[in-house]
């Protein structure tokens, strides 16, 4: 990879070509030229590019390729004040990205010190920064393509629950719903409003409720209803754990269930991973007669789903 303005690609295949781009960006003439030989080119390609310095933008485009090798030639390489070869920041950036994933790297028309090159390429690998807990646990997820969850129809298993519960933003913003509704609210102990937390899961939509309760200083009366008995088994256990036992667990579906009395708010989280793969409007349509028919209210009240196409070889390749 090398900043100058013109690029050279070189991808192995079955049969080796060669295209010279001067006037597209990078990326753009890499995946036009695919697209012109798409009948030739490998599932996994070795590219030499002389790439200029990429945006943030410019190197996540590249992540989408199905590239297995880098070639750099040796005379993309800076010296520092000792002689030894080394990468300008820019270029290192590009290939720590890719590093994450496991991408060979291969020095060529390297004339003498060549153990050198070697070297600081695996001392550029030592030097990724480690990855996040959040990361370590999305890895054998990147690149993947998943089937969309039925949570209605399939029990979900723990693994599951927790990758839902690892995103911060949406439970921060539940609470913060919860919150602005009580704090409307006026009651006391002895009529407390009343929350339903339907569809709750291993209950991290309860640890909102009661957060938002005792930050609003509102006492509630809360509900969690789960057909998933592996879940149920979870809240019962943090009913007891962590709830002080103040919860009421229900082993039901939500559409069936006939409740003592009828909700203020009613939380739910069923949008799902793609469009309506947890049937969310069906589920809802059936709950709404757990609602107070003029006050209650239902969090979210409204959501929107959207779509976006992607260009990705690495994962068309992969189907």
């Amino acid at each position: 990879v090398s900043t100058q303005s013109t690029w050279e690609a070189v991808v192995s295949t079955q049969s080796t070509w060669e295209a010279v781009v001067s006037t597209q960006s990078t990326w753009e003439a890499v995946v036009s030229t695919q697209s012109t030989w798409e009948a030739v080119v490998s599932t996994q390609s070795t590219w030499e590019a002389v790439v200029s310095t990429q945006s943030t933008w410019g190197i996540e485009r590249w992540m989408g390729e199905n590239c297995c090798n880098f070639i750099i030639d040796a005379s993309v390489f800076l010296s520092n004040k000792k002689g030894y070869p080394v990468l300008a920041k820019a270029h290192q950036k590009f290939f720590h990205k890719f590093m994450v994933r496991d991408m060979r790297l291969v020095v060529t028309n390297a004339t003498e010190n060549y153990d050198h090159y070697v070297q600081y390429l695996q001392h550029l690998k030592h030097r990724q920064p480690p990855l996040s807990q959040s990361e370590m646990f999305e890895q054998p997820y990147w690149d993947v393509l998943q089937a969309p969850l039925q949570p209605l129809m399939d029990n979900l298993g723990n693994s599951t629950y927790e990758t839902f519960e690892r995103d911060p933003v949406k439970y921060a913003q539940y609470e913060r719903a919860i919150a602005l509704r009580l704090s409307e609210m006026e009651r006391d102990d002895e009529n407390p409003i009343v929350v339903m937390v339907v569809g709750a899961g291993r209950g991290p939509l309860v640890d909102c409720a009661l957060r938002a309760s005792a930050a609003e200083e509102k006492p509630i009366r809360v509900f969690a209803v789960e057909k998933n008995p592996n879940a149920v088994v979870t809240l019962q256990h943090r009913n007891k754990s962590d709830w002080g036992g103040v919860v009421t667990i229900v082993e039901q579906d939500m559409r069936a269930w006939e409740p003592p009395e009828l909700a203020d708010i009613l939380v739910s989280e069923l949008l799902g991973s793609f469009g309506d793969n947890e049937l969310s409007p069906e589920c809802l349509d059936g709950a709404q007669r757990l609602l107070k028919p003029e006050s209650g209210i239902s969090i979210p009240c409204d959501y929107t789903a959207y779509a976006a196409p992607i260009c990705t070889s690495r994962l068309w390749s992969a189907c």
